[in-house]
């Protein structure tokens, strides 16, 4: 179908294809850096170094002593996930003193933050790894430290971050590693299998909106990607079904057509991408009573009948005061008038044929500016579609701001009979945008009814 309004009707109405069977969750791995390093110094037990571009392990005259603090974003990680490989690189930028040392790792479990934390305020600490040894000439030390990640992939909700500690007797020594502030961060690479998913998307914020005679909208989440199906109809038995082929998490399907002063029963089947299925449980919906004529003011438009070739159902119209209904030429126009198509009503084929044609409706005033094709004056517009000639840039600048060209839409020569001409605009006082608008607050008041 040929898109006069593309934006309409985002909605696929076609049957969802049943997905293949999930593949057995495959390996993954990742690169991460830290989200927050530092390190915090007994011999400065209230000072913070959360900026620095080192993370120094400092051994000195008593209580001079320090240890690392690190923290990664593990969220890309599901809980539940087999941690196979996890290895942490420290990349050495300066020592001094101490040709081997043994590093100790710890799993964080208490809140630290990045730029407060200090000795007096640092973080509990639970599991401790086995010693690792490395030398000063390792100028990246890469340590193991998968047990210690699955613990963390397994208890997000109490794993902060780790520590890395060394020795603190003995012999001094001073070791610099590059912080995330540096061109050498610690890099953390984790191999990792996912849990296999068995559960079905959770469906949530269930509700129905912009009830008409003719339609309605079921709106809802997902807290994963979905496809979405709803089945709907006058009992629990359905009967009906409006499907999605593409995944989201947010899901806004339009049943159509309704009949008018109905109960109708609806149902939602959604589908993750492992293909498992969650479906809710009955809810209803009652559309209005018809009270004859459309009001004023309603945009109307027919059902889609999915048929790439033609075009009359994506045409909008407005019901105006004179009981005609009234067509958006453009995209362009139409959005001169309305932000989006939420008020849109579908009604039948035979109601739409037995409401009179009228008049287009034109560029709301004030709003937008015009070219013919075949012309390159540029107009700016007045009530009842007034065209008023922009003399020169200065003016137009004056008028709309230094970006006036970008309001500039071309305007077919076929809607020519839909304007008249009037003055050209002889100054920037000689025309408000503002007071154009306002003058025409309504589409019925464009085209000269109260």
């Amino acid at each position: 179908m040929r898109r006069l309004l593309s934006s309409l009707l985002p909605l696929i109405l076609l049957a969802a294809a049943s997905p293949a069977p999930a593949a057995a969750a495959q390996s993954v791995t990742l690169t991460l850096l830290p989200v927050a390093d530092t390190y915090v110094n007994a011999g400065t037990p209230a000072g913070n170094w959360g900026t620095q571009d080192n993370l120094f392990l400092v051994l000195g005259t008593p209580p001079t002593r320090s240890r690392l603090l690190l923290r990664y974003d593990l969220s890309q990680i599901p809980v539940g996930s087999v941690v196979s490989d996890a290895n942490l690189s420290l990349h050495l930028r300066t020592t001094s003193g101490g040709t081997t040392l043994p590093l100790f790792v710890s799993g964080t479990t208490s809140a630290w933050e990045e730029t407060a934390v200090t000795w007096n305020t640092m973080p509990t600490v639970g599991t401790t790894l086995p010693e690792i040894l490395v030398t000063h000439n390792e100028l990246t030390q890469t340590l193991d430290i998968t047990a210690l990640l699955q613990e963390m992939v397994n208890a997000p909700a109490t794993s902060t971050g780790m520590m890395i500690a060394s020795r603190e007797t003995g012999a001094a020594f001073t070791w610099g590693y590059g912080a995330r502030e540096s061109a050498q961060p610690a890099e953390l690479v984790v191999t990792f299998t996912p849990p296999t998913d068995t559960a079905g998307p959770v469906v949530s914020e269930r509700r129905v909106e912009n009830v008409n005679l003719t339609s309605a909208e079921v709106v809802f989440s997902t807290d994963e990607d979905a496809t979405v199906t709803v089945d709907f109809g006058l009992d629990t038995s359905y009967g009906r079904s409006i499907s999605t082929t593409s995944t989201a998490r947010t899901h806004r399907v339009l049943l159509f057509p309704l009949a008018s002063n109905s109960l109708y029963h609806y149902r939602i089947r959604a589908r993750d991408q492992a293909g498992n299925e969650t479906v809710t449980t009955d809810a209803t919906f009652t559309t209005p009573e018809s009270s004859g004529a459309l009001p004023a003011g309603s945009l109307i438009k027919i059902p889609d009948d999915h048929n790439p070739e033609t075009q009359a159902d994506s045409a909008v119209y407005y019901v105006g005061s004179d009981g005609k209904r009234h067509p958006f030429p453009t995209p362009s126009i139409y959005y001169t008038w309305y932000a989006d198509f939420s008020s849109v009503q579908t009604v039948t084929i035979s109601q739409m044929a037995a409401i009179p044609l009228g008049a287009n409706v034109r560029y709301r005033p004030g709003v937008r500016l015009v070219k013919f094709m075949s012309v390159p004056t540029v107009y700016a517009i007045s009530l009842g579609g007034e065209l008023r000639a922009l003399p020169n840039e200065q003016i137009a600048a004056e008028i709309y701001g230094a970006q006036w060209a970008t309001l500039v839409d071309d305007l077919s020569d076929v809607l020519f009979g839909n304007y008249v001409f009037g003055a050209p605009i002889s100054s920037s006082s000689d025309y408000s945008p503002t007071v154009e608008r306002d003058a025409a607050p309504t589409i019925d008041r464009d085209q000269g009814r109260a």
